[in-house]
């Protein structure tokens, strides 16, 4: 296998209507109206500082990733381990072959067949890890820049999430991560297939987040979105004029990019965004070690812990949990819940008041 050969993930977060908002001001940046397009870019460059600022203090939280802006869209990138790399011929991962058996593990070390399923399990959690991390740091930063981009009353950020193989490229000694790379292709061309602010997974992605139980958790919470519920005139209401929202399974849609067949699902980025302290909570998750945190918090590490509730058998719709009520983006500290969930109080926890709560209720 050529060693110069990468599989990766690669994300477009992309303003929504950049482009017409520009149209609307004849392209002329200097009227009202382009200043406003914009002021828009300045919400994708604050969004990065604070990914920065936050890299270098907390970098057991980062793995080892490229990002950069590029005019109305940021594009990050990963390279996935060896160990997930696809067989010659398919673009996700299928299993484990023989072959690939000998090469990652030492098969004479195991003495029968459920020894060589837990280490094969134990690995495949290890080689996600990173990938964990990244998909969370990409919930944050399309929670932050849609929120910032509603409160100005902008469209916001579509972001799109895709894998696939890039060949390695230097120009002039330096690294270009997109040029042979099909994973950015593949975010880039189904972005004509995928509407609204919304983010979006490829199915693949996906199967590699749930190879940890407690990621696969989170993964299956955000799987679900507040819709507005119809309203029923037929329904004795106790508050007529409150329309609550349910939570609804986001729309999964078939793309075909470069002659194959891709799926991808909505994905609701705010309890996603906890696949990046996903592992460092993990003793409390498993119970080897007891929170001190309050009830409320509580509730959010039973529902990573034990998944969702559904409330009837076709799991369409989901029982409200905590974990939807907590602003996770990148402008607030990734150590706050860790913090809470060890000590009980964070040193971060004035910050909380202000801006950690979210004003949506579903």
């Amino acid at each position: 296998m050529d060693p110069e050969v990468k599989y990766c993930v690669t994300a477009i977060i992309d303003l929504a209507g950049f482009s017409s908002h520009l149209e609307v001001g004849y392209a002329d940046i200097r009227t009202n109206i382009g200043q406003q397009a914009i002021s828009r870019l300045h919400t994708l460059v604050d969004s990065l500082k604070y990914l920065e600022t936050e890299k270098k203090s907390y970098k057991d939280y980062y793995p080892a990733f490229q990002y950069f802006r590029a005019n109305d869209s940021i594009i990050l990138n990963i390279d996935l381990p060896q160990f997930l790399m696809p067989s010659i011929g398919d673009f996700v991962r299928n299993g484990i072959s023989p072959n690939e058996i000998n090469k990652f593990f030492d098969i004479n070390s195991f003495h029968n067949d459920r020894e060589f399923v837990k280490k094969y399990k134990a690995r495949t959690i290890e080689e996600t890890a990173n990938l964990r991390k990244f998909i969370g740091i990409i919930a944050r930063l399309h929670s932050f820049i849609n929120r910032t981009e509603a409160a100005a009353f902008f469209p916001g950020a579509k972001t799109i999430v895709s894998s696939g193989y890039r060949r390695e490229f230097y120009a002039e000694g330096k690294e270009d991560v997109l040029s042979a790379n099909f994973a950015f292709s593949n975010s880039y061309l189904a972005n004509r297939y995928l509407h609204g602010p919304k983010l979006f997974l490829d199915n693949n992605i996906s199967k590699m987040l749930c190879t940890n139980r407690y990621a696969q958790n989170i993964v299956r919470f955000a799987a679900f979105s507040g819709y507005s519920k119809s309203f029923d005139p037929m329904i004795d209401y106790k508050d007529t004029l409150y329309e609550k929202s349910i939570l609804r399974k986001g729309q999964e849609i078939e793309v075909s990019l470069l002659r194959r067949n891709f799926i991808y699902r909505e994905f609701n980025s705010t309890p996603l965004a906890y696949l990046q302290i996903v592992d460092h909570i993990n003793p409390y998750l498993t119970g080897r070690r007891k929170s001190r945190a309050s009830s409320h918090w509580l509730s959010i590490i039973n529902a990573i812990r034990n998944g969702p509730e559904f409330k009837s058998e076709s799991e369409d719709t989901l029982k409200y949990s905590s974990i939807y009520s907590i602003r996770t983006d990148i402008e607030n500290d990734v150590r706050i819940f860790p913090e809470i969930v060890e000590t009980g109080k964070s040193s971060v926890n004035k910050a909380l008041k202000k801006k950690y709560y979210t004003d949506i209720a579903i």
